[in-house]
């Protein structure tokens, strides 16, 4: 399964989903029961580290590869982290 219409994953204890809704992508959060709207990269970046379980460096090098800087990685990953969604 890829992340084209959703995907989920599971954690503490819950399944996290996240889908495709036009352009953007929607994170549907069980644990506090919230909706957050992501684009397309931050989705990306979700799907590696949730799914597929790749380190934070790696994602890095393969977004770097595309013109998104580092930074923008570490923010991101940082916000899902506050956000109790990793």
């Amino acid at each position: 399964m890829g992340m084209n219409k959703f995907f989920r994953y599971l954690y503490k204890e819950s399944w996290v989903t996240v889908r495709k809704e036009g352009t953007s992508y929607i994170i549907v959060d069980p644990i506090d029961l919230r909706v957050i709207k992501i684009n397309k990269i931050q989705a990306a970046i979700l799907y590696k580290m949730a799914v597929k379980e790749i380190s934070i460096e790696e994602i890095k090098n393969v977004f770097r590869k595309h013109g998104i800087a580092g930074n923008a990685v570490d923010e991101f990953i940082e916000n899902v982290k506050k956000n109790n969604l990793l």
